[in-house]
């Protein structure tokens, strides 16, 4: 889900803080553009969880069956084993298609994607 990006809310001055983090390697400029991007796919997510909408996307093609997104607490594992209780665990048509226009419309690498 875009190394977290579109999961749940990043601040990328922590991230270029933490050698152990992967993340870290990326320009701050990057890290912002990404971290930014959630705002474009807000108007889609409607009243959805940014994890629950990135998992659901994730698992709305065929062949996709699962997915399994990297958690680092209990809170997170209990958020993203929630989408199992919905009734509903696939986006529709219409919210694939403006996902594919948010990205068609906008470029999420900074200038040509460097690690320092």
């Amino acid at each position: 889900m875009n190394l977290g990006f579109l999961g749940k809310k990043i601040y990328p001055k922590n991230i270029k803080k933490k050698n152990l983090d992967h993340r870290s390697e990326f320009d701050i400029e990057q890290l912002n553009l990404w971290s930014s991007a959630i705002l474009e796919f807000k108007k889609i997510m409607k009243r959805l969880k940014s994890s629950t909408f990135s998992l659901m996307y994730c698992i709305s093609f065929n062949p996709v069956i699962s997915a399994i997104p990297g958690m680092m607490n209990k809170k997170e594992v209990a958020e993203n084993s929630s989408i199992l209780k919905r009734k509903k665990i696939f986006l529709n048509k219409k919210d694939l298609l403006a996902i594919r226009n948010v990205y068609l419309k906008n470029n999420f690498i900074y200038k040509t994607l460097k690690r320092n």
